[in-house]
This record gives C-alpha cells, structure tokens and sequence, in this order.
C-alpha cells in the first residue's frame, strides 16, 4: 500500500479481551469519519479476517498463553491493510488446513475465512517472529 492516509501500531496481549479491544478500535477507525470508505458488509468482512488471524495466533502460535502481538493498520484510498506479528511457533504452511465449510466442527474454518474475507494473505517468517500481512480493498463507489 502506497503512503496510507492513516497509519496505527498497536501492541497487546493475546488475551481475548485484548484481541476484543482491539476489533473494537478497527471498527471504530473503519465506520466512523467524514468519509467512509468501506460498506457496513466489508467493515464485518475486514473484522472477521482481523478477529480469525488473532485467534489463530492465540490458539496455536501461543498455545493459549497470553504473549505479545504488534499490529500495525495503513487505511487510505479505499483500501485496508494490516501486519501482524508474534513472537509464537514458527507457522508451518505445509500443514495448514482449509476445512470444507460443510463439514460439521466447532472449529478449524479460521482460515478459509480470513482468505475468503481479505484480498490478499501473505505469512513470512521474519527472525523469531511471525508475520501476517493482510489486505482489503473497498468495492464500494467513490464519491
């Protein structure tokens, strides 16, 4: 993303309150302003894929204990985009799983919705650190 118009970091724990304060912020950012950029339904499509790529660092790069997760958010012309990274077990592309959604399960469905919900998914390891790189842009018409 070219010289977003807004950028944040934020920096948190990976407890559920944590990660839910922060779905809290991106709405906010998303929804609210002069100009929305994005449709009510792609603001919930943007959370979905946020909300999924923390609980999956949660889950399984921490195991459910609560560690460090650094977030950073670019908005601007339209487009969303985000970086996260965690300091958890290095994520294994070859063992990753689409379940199909027709199968029942409780779980395991995170990332066929954070595929479905963003543009673009990219995860690379960095040193000791995970890095998840996600992005979405609007479809709605500009003004």
């Amino acid at each position: 993303m070219d010289s977003p118009d807004f950028e944040m970091k934020i920096l948190f724990r990976s407890c559920a309150d944590a990660r839910a304060r922060v779905r809290s912020v991106i709405e906010s950012l998303l929804a609210h302003g002069d100009d929305p950029q994005f449709r009510p339904s792609e603001i919930d499509e943007i959370l979905i894929g946020v909300q999924e790529s923390l609980t999956n660092i949660a889950r399984h790069a921490y195991a459910g204990a609560e560690r460090p997760i650094e977030l950073k958010i670019h908005l601007g012309r339209g487009r969303f985009a985000a970086e996260i990274r965690d300091q958890g077990e290095p994520l294994n592309a070859e063992r990753l799983v689409f379940r199909d959604p027709r199968e029942p399960s409780s779980s395991g469905r995170g990332l066929l919705l954070l595929h479905r919900s963003m543009d673009h998914v990219a995860f690379r390891r960095e040193g000791k650190k995970n890095v998840l790189r996600i992005e979405r842009a609007s479809r709605a018409p500009r003004r």
